[in-house]
């Protein structure tokens, strides 16, 4: 199985909107006029790409505008002087301004969604923390793949609300310390879709909630709505191998948390199958064959984690 190429549209669409106002610069008579149309770009990236973004995108402007200017005036230090200077002095202020502030809303939409997560897993000591466990393993994984960053958060965010939908599963199921009725496991087996009925209405979700969705899904087309392969979302099998690393080292109610061998054993038993071997080679390399967790620090409280 092979991973498709993973293309970031907004890049792209950055890309081109940078390139397009540098063509245009060069050829509009009244440079002088057309300047301010860099203020586009700048304040996407700034948006998209956070303070690093808007600055590296302002810098180059001003320094694909000095190239241009260097190209079509013979007195182009007067025009440096005159236009460029504190034109370039807004254009880094107000790309680094728009960065910050959507750093900060960021930062906010990320607690707000910890705050969820933890209200939910509060129902039960045993998976309490388990869905930042999640996210962290997810992340790690999805920056092992190298996916882009924005790619990255969203699985970020999917992995803190993968089980979002137990809020609609009855506590004593939670909590039952033996093995499920069939009855039992399908009211379990409900909590993905809940889970995309409760965050459908928030619109920043939107790329968020097929990850959560299809997070059960297997490879080999055995889960919840037996899709197969590339049917299931990158971010959603990503979610399902870090989902499961973390189901398999923690204690719950029916059992101990599984030895190192014996998960070794079950991981390269379902590559393939229930999980994309991919994913799985990931996971194994960057926990050294599953010697080093790289789960987080866990929240006060929470039962200690099984070392491996």
């Amino acid at each position: 199985m092979r991973f498709r190429w993973s293309i970031d549209l907004k890049l792209i669409i950055f890309f081109l909107i940078s390139l397009g106002s540098l063509v245009i610069f060069y050829y509009v008579e009244d440079k002088a006029a057309f300047i301010n149309f860099f203020f586009i770009p700048t304040l996407l990236a700034g948006y998209f790409y956070t303070t690093k973004g808007s600055a590296i995108t302002a810098i180059t402007s001003i320094l694909f505008v000095c190239i241009v200017a260097f190209m079509s005036f013979e007195d182009y230090i007067g025009f440096i002087r005159q236009e460029v200077l504190l034109w370039g002095c807004f254009l880094i202020v107000s790309g680094y301004v728009i960065g910050a502030l959507t750093e900060r809303i960021n930062a906010a939409h990320l607690a707000t969604i910890a705050t969820l997560a933890l209200a939910m897993e509060s129902r039960d000591a045993y998976t309490y923390g388990h869905s930042s466990r999640v996210a962290e393993v997810a992340v790690r994984i999805a920056r092992k793949l190298k996916l882009p960053r924005y790619q990255q958060r969203t699985i970020r965010i999917a992995g803190m609300l993968h089980d979002i939908g137990k809020f609609g599963v009855r506590e004593e199921i939670l909590r039952k310390k033996g093995p499920l009725t069939e009855a039992e496991y399908d009211h379990v087996r409900q909590h993905p879709f809940i889970g995309t009925s409760i965050l459908s209405p928030i619109r920043l979700l939107k790329d968020t909630i097929p990850y959560i969705y299809y997070h059960h899904e297997h490879v080999d087309g055995k889960g919840y709505l037996h899709k197969t392969g590339f049917e299931i979302p990158l971010g959603a099998r990503i979610l399902a191998v870090a989902d499961a690393y973390d189901a398999m080292t923690t204690n719950r109610p029916y059992r101990k948390a599984l030895s190192r061998e014996r998960i070794l054993e079950i991981f390269k038993m379902e590559s393939g199958k229930q999980f994309d071997q991919k994913l799985v080679k990931a996971l194994l390399e960057i926990t050294d064959d599953l010697k080093t967790d790289i789960s987080p620090p866990e929240p006060r409280g929470m039962k200690a984690k099984i070392s491996l």
